[in-house]
């Protein structure tokens, strides 16, 4: 991982502290012999999986090639949600439906619902009397 702190102290009072490349990579040349502590700085949003530190001893077995790696992960937990973006509230205007009478008012605040076909009311009475008159003529023919 790019931009990882990493902190090398070494003997003598040998302090560096660098930074991991695009590749998560760090090199350190022409140290002298002896035992090194290598130190990682764990970045915000990750967590470590192993030691933060590790110690090296350079001697002349090993002086000119060691890896010291780290291990992060990102946290497993669940993601934070994102916030709801409000609703914008509705907003209720009265409804005015225009009467025969009416001559355009607009200070009329009542509530009534606009008129969308004829009289259902009459029309309705009617068609049940002439059911009913049709089933009395019926009933009557079929006595004679």
């Amino acid at each position: 991982m790019a931009g990882v702190e990493i902190t090398i102290i070494g003997p003598d009072g040998y302090r560096l502290t660098l930074t991991t490349d695009d590749e998560g990579g760090y090199s350190v040349s022409d140290l002298q012999l002896g035992e090194y502590d290598v130190l990682m700085s764990e970045p915000d949003g990750y967590e470590t999986v192993g030691p933060t530190e590790r110690t090296v001893a350079l001697d002349e077995e090993n002086a000119s090639a060691t890896e010291v790696d780290f291990l992060l992960a990102q946290p497993s937990g669940p993601s934070p949600s994102p916030e709801p973006t409000p609703s914008p509230e509705p907003t209720r205007e009265p409804t005015v439906a225009p009467g025969p009478d009416d001559d355009d008012d607009a200070s009329d605040t009542e509530d009534t619902l606009p008129d969308t076909g004829g009289p259902a009311l009459p029309v309705m009475i009617t068609a049940l009397a002439l059911i009913t008159a049709g089933a009395l003529l019926t009933r009557r023919a079929g006595r004679e």
